[in-house]
């Protein structure tokens, strides 16, 4: 029937999509990263590489969503599926909240920790102690962001909208990496590099949040199927 045709068609284009954007990830970090690397130097680079393995999208800050992602996915794709948009809404709104709490939460410990005691738990050359603390502090607004955006992708998954999340995803990433590596490229500070990383970041994921709100929006206005336009001439 049509509904098993459409949702093959979803399927498959939120399989493609998936595939897409693991390939596109891979391919921006192997042009952009030499870069980086020739712009930090080998010290700098080896702290900044550290410092991103805290990312909020596959780092160690990715477990910190504490599995409400997952539970937002179900719950709004459960509202959508039942015609339930008001609910859906009030889910996302909830997650938002949520999610808003725990990024508050992760960044300002991020933060602290990155200028108190990890600089000495990672043995940082002593000359780069103040920048890596001032990069900390930069990159713990990223996890913020990261981990707050996990709410709208959320609500683009559970709208089977997967390709879009995906989408916007890669296109976050690519603007960061690309950011990042003209940054190195020009100023050669761990300091800079962090910060532009993090701005770049905040800014994709607003952009982001205007774009999935835009797709919801259309969704909205499509009307919806009236059962009782199927029944026959005779049925009440």
């Amino acid at each position: 029937g049509l509904n098993e045709t459409g949702l093959a068609h979803r399927t498959v284009r939120n399989g493609a999509a998936t595939v897409f954007g693991n390939l596109w990830a891979l391919a921006i970090g192997i042009v952009t990263l030499p870069v980086v690397l020739r712009g930090l130097g080998g010290d700098q680079f080896g702290l900044w590489v550290l410092i991103v393995s805290f990312s909020a999208v596959n780092g160690w800050f990715a477990l910190a969503d504490l599995g409400l992602r997952t539970a937002a996915i179900r719950a709004i794709a459960g509202s959508l599926a039942t015609g339930d948009d008001e609910q859906a809404g009030r889910q996302l709104g909830a997650a938002v909240l949520a999610l808003t709490v725990v990024a508050a939460v992760a960044a300002l410990s991020l933060a602290a920790a990155g200028r108190t005691v990890l600089p000495e738990w990672f043995h940082a050359p002593e000359l780069l102690r103040p920048a890596m603390r001032t990069a900390w502090s930069w990159f713990a607004l990223q996890v913020a962001a990261e981990l707050v955006f996990i709410a709208v992708q959320a609500a683009l998954e559970g709208a089977q909208r997967v390709d879009v999340s995906r989408m916007i995803h890669a296109i976050r990433q690519s603007g960061v990496a690309v950011v990042v590596a003209i940054v190195a490229t020009r100023t050669g500070s761990l300091a800079a590099v962090a910060r532009a990383s993090a701005l770049t970041t905040v800014s994709m994921c607003l952009v982001g949040g205007v774009v999935a709100r835009s797709r919801n929006r259309v969704r909205a206005r499509r009307p919806r199927p009236d059962p009782r336009a199927r029944r026959g001439p005779g049925s009440r």
